[in-house]
């Protein structure tokens, strides 16, 4: 079947949309069409993965779902096969940070898959801020924390879903720690 993509972005109401391809055994192809993920989407995908994988990721599926053929859904197969794509679709930008010299202060600099750079300053989060995050919804609670320990820079470390997403993948690692050390005395 032939989709007229302009008709989907507009259905869809997005200036983009991803085709998943299933190669069949007649030398044709199954397809399914996809919006981009959201920083909602996202959150909602996050808050359930860690009880329910599967669910979690057939949930995405079905938010990110705009039209396409049919079996790619009531085929197991086909299913699976679109299924294990959705990886794909959650693009990070590439993050590096940087302590600056006045302490307590990060640089955080962001390249996108088009080479933007987005650059923002972070000063450490307090150990309440930190706590503040809920597994109900990991990504919103993560974007307040950075607005509240926000100094400077660009809007999309808020509001980009792959850069958001890069900065919250890399923030544990990258803010500062303490090694402490446990002895029986």
């Amino acid at each position: 079947m032939e989709y007229n993509i302009e008709e989907l972005k507009k259905k869809a109401k997005v200036d983009t949309l991803y085709v998943i391809s299933v190669p069949q055994d007649d030398d044709t192809e199954l397809v399914a069409y996809l919006k981009p993920i959201t920083i909602k989407t996202l959150d909602l995908f996050q808050s359930k993965l860690s009880a329910d994988t599967a669910g979690a990721l057939d949930m995405l599926f079905n938010l990110l779902y705009v039209d396409g053929d049919a079996e790619i859904k009531t085929d197991v197969i086909n299913y699976q096969s679109a299924i294990n794509q959705l990886q794909a679709l959650i693009q990070s930008d590439e993050i590096q940070f940087a302590k600056s010299k006045n302490g307590g202060k990060y640089l955080v600099k962001a390249t996108d898959e088009d080479g933007n750079v987005f650059k923002c300053e972070l000063r450490h989060p307090t150990l309440h801020e930190l706590q503040m995050q809920t597994e109900a919804h990991p990504l919103t609670s993560f974007i307040k924390m950075i607005e509240r320990i926000w100094i400077s820079g660009d809007k999309e470390f808020t509001t980009n879903t792959s850069t958001v997403f890069a900065l919250q993948q890399s923030f544990a690692k990258n803010i500062e720690k303490r090694e402490a050390t446990l002895k029986k005395v």
